[in-house]
């Protein structure tokens, strides 16, 4: 689960390339671009982020479906 320490944070899908496998992955940024830029520094180095080696783009979660 993500903790929100920051309040004009929001949640955003950024869609990656994991294994060979097009997946989403969760993250709390302020935009679509801190999103993106957050799963590029996780990208392989982090815990959990070991097989995604391609960032596509990024997305609002919103729950407006």
């Amino acid at each position: 689960m993500l903790s929100r320490s920051d309040s004009d944070q929001t949640p955003y899908y950024v869609l990656v390339s994991e294994w060979g496998t097009k997946t989403l992955v969760a993250v709390h940024a302020t935009s679509v671009q801190s999103a993106e830029k957050i799963a590029r520094q996780n990208a392989g180095k982090k815990d959990g982020w070991e097989g995604i080696h391609k960032i596509y783009h990024a997305f609002p979660a919103g729950d407006d479906a």
